[in-house]
């Protein structure tokens, strides 16, 4: 079993960004049983570790209970007494090693990664044992670079988003059609020196959908951010400069340049609280497909606020609410935004997650004036649901006895389903589309 493919990307300090630990808990499930160990029974307290300091199996038993419940401070403590006990124990190291880098001790999961070099280890864990080594090797490096590929196919009921009341499953209109889909990311990270944790970073994000009959629904777009991460004690700051641009059908459509800044504090070990804010001038351009042209430029801000909760480590929840004002060169284009999004994660292990999400959003359009009258804006309702679940490749390929290269395994494909549906006050912009999708995302670190 591959775990390495199921480990969270950290950031400085340790903060966990997206994490399949579920792997983790199996490295030490799999230990063996101590021979010098009584069974133990029910949850285990510190106290009975306590009243037993030299007991083998209550030690290893309370390590994976508090990985499993995601106190990981507590089961690297608890796998340091059994080394000082055992210091030959190999598959403990093991999994001492690879909670140390859960940890964010890069220094120290290098250590014990690489006491066990040569020790014949098994095949399945010496191959966690070096994937866990370059992952700690490559966190440490000063510079660090990463990037993420994905590509798929998606079907949607009415991907050009046509008032369709009357219409809701796939091939009920002519609106229906599918896409080849795709997207990538490249993140730089550089250490600041002297400043211990911080550094600058500069991260590319782009996203194609080319469908095969609506031309006005293909659209490519690109986002460059620059910026840094700046860390306190129970806190991040990122601030950052921002560049984008979408082109419709191969035409430019609009560019975005501003600025914002993302502010995590963590409350504890399960919950981060986050402000984020944002300002984008919008610059559109007339196309093909809109006509509208500047009428929509100007300044798009928005706060954003919200708490992420991860009762185990295998379960993460998150809501968040945010405002968006848009102050466009014409009224009719210009807005008040509320949205309230929230999210679970949830991981079974092997590298399986179910992602499931919800938003809901009110629009508000500014009122207009022409000829001395007062016309009133329109007011829209969006809803939008999603779920996906998703494996890497090989946890696919295990179940018929397949071994993959570990360069193919480690993809992980993925399929979703969304719904979106708007109801609107304003003649014709009624609308729903169901979307399906399958994509495969390969990533990759330097």
């Amino acid at each position: 079993m591959r775990y390495a493919a199921l480990i969270r990307s950290l950031d400085k300090k340790g903060r966990l960004k997206r994490a399949v630990s579920a792997g983790l808990l199996a490295v030490g499930m799999s230990l063996p049983v101590a021979s010098t160990a009584l069974a133990q029974s029910g949850p285990i307290t510190f106290q009975n570790v306590l009243d037993a300091p030299d007991d083998l199996q209550i030690n290893l038993d309370y390590a994976r209970q508090e990985v499993a419940n995601g106190r990981l401070q507590q089961a690297a403590s608890a796998l340091e007494r059994l080394l000082l006990n055992r210091p030959n124990w190999d598959s403990v190291r093991l999994f001492y090693g690879i909670v140390l880098y859960r940890l964010d001790d890069l220094e120290g999961s290098i250590r014990e990664l690489r006491l066990l070099e040569g020790r014949g280890l098994p095949s399945d864990k010496e191959r966690d044992r070096v994937k866990y080594l370059n992952l700690a090797l490559q966190q440490s490096d000063s510079l660090r670079i990463t990037g993420r590929f994905t590509a798929g196919g998606r079907l949607d009921s009415n991907p050009g988003r046509f008032a369709n009341d009357d219409v809701f499953f796939f091939g009920a209109g002519d609106e229906s059609d599918g896409a080849i889909t795709g997207g990538a990311m490249i993140r730089i990270e550089r250490d600041i020196d002297g400043r211990q944790g911080d550094y600058l970073f500069l991260q590319v994000d782009s996203h194609i959908n080319e469908f095969f009959e609506l031309d006005a629904a293909d659209y490519l777009n690109a986002t460059t951010r620059i910026g840094g991460a700046f860390f306190g004690p129970d806190r991040v700051i990122k601030p950052y400069f921002l560049y984008g641009g979408t082109f419709q059908q191969y035409q430019k459509y609009r560019t975005q340049v501003g600025g914002g800044v993302d502010t995590t504090w963590t409350l504890s070990e399960q919950v981060d609280f986050f402000v984020n804010g944002q300002a984008v001038y919008d610059n559109f351009s007339t196309t093909d497909f809109s006509f509208v042209g500047d009428l929509r430029d100007g300044w798009r801000s928005y706060a954003q606020a919200g708490i992420k909760w991860r009762p185990a480590d295998y379960q993460t929840f998150e809501i968040s609410g945010t405002y968006v004002r848009k102050n466009a060169q014409n009224d009719i284009f210009s807005y008040d935004e509320g949205k309230l999004r929230i999210k679970s994660t949830t991981l079974f292990g092997e590298g399986r997650y179910l992602a499931l999400t919800g938003v809901y959003t009110v629009a508000n359009f500014d009122d207009r004036s022409f000829g001395g009258f007062v016309f009133q804006g329109r007011e829209d309702e969006r809803y939008y649901a999603r779920a996906a679940v998703g494996a890497p490749l090989q946890t696919l390929f295990s179940r018929i006895g397949v071994e993959l290269p570990e360069s193919i395994g480690d993809i992980v494909a993925q399929a979703g389903v969304s719904y979106r549906k708007q109801q609107s006050s304003f003649f014709g912009q009624n609308y729903h589309n169901v979307s399906g999708d399958i994509m495969f995302t390969k990533r990759v670190a330097f």
